[in-house]
């Protein structure tokens, strides 16, 4: 009998800490909600932003090939000259009564 008593004792104060604390259980839940178990959890806003960040990087690499190509790209089309030094160089194109020798240097293994 004792024990039923203190047993029903236990569950009086745990529902009395309950009705006097419900707010703050609230909070509580909400908060392990928002950080943990919604889709839109504190770890994925910070992956989704290294990812943006990284995104955001590759977009600068990206406008700086384009700047310099563009460059490039007037310049050829300002001169003829230009262009077939660009195809000799580049792409190793010669005159018909030409040879062009390509030159690989290997390195040695020690």
């Amino acid at each position: 009998l004792s024990n039923i008593a203190s047993m029903k004792e236990k569950i009086l104060k745990t529902y009395n800490l309950i009705t006097k604390n419900k707010y703050l259980i609230v909070i509580a839940v909400f908060t392990l909600w928002i950080v943990f178990l919604d889709p839109n959890n504190v770890f994925e806003i910070s992956k989704r932003k290294r990812m943006l960040d990284s995104i955001a990087d590759k977009k600068e690499i990206y406008l700086q090939n384009i700047k310099r190509d563009s460059l490039i790209l007037n310049e050829l089309n300002s001169d003829d000259k230009k262009i077939e030094e660009f195809a000799r160089k580049k792409f190793f194109y010669h005159k018909n009564d030409e040879v062009v020798f390509k030159i690989i240097y290997q390195n040695k293994k020690q």
